[in-house]
């Protein structure tokens, strides 16, 4: 059985949103230069906005496993 959760549009043009900004950024390759190249299945996580990213990187993709909202700055 398929699930939905109706958001209202302007929920949904703020996740669009930040999903395009996510993913801009992770096509930059933001892993750091100093691991070789050698990093799939590695778990990776950077603040972006109020936001806490984590993803995994391979050789060509990066796949976002959690976001997670920054409380208390």
């Amino acid at each position: 059985m398929a699930t939905g959760f109706p958001r209202p549009a302007r929920m949904t043009a703020l996740l669009d949103s930040l999903e395009r900004l996510i993913v801009q950024v992770l096509e930059q390759d933001p892993r750091p230069a100093y691991l070789d190249e050698n990093t799939s299945g590695r778990e990776f996580g950077m603040r972006l906005l109020d936001y806490n990213i984590r993803w995994s990187a391979s050789t060509d993709t990066a796949t976002v496993i959690a976001i997670d909202g920054v409380l208390g700055d």
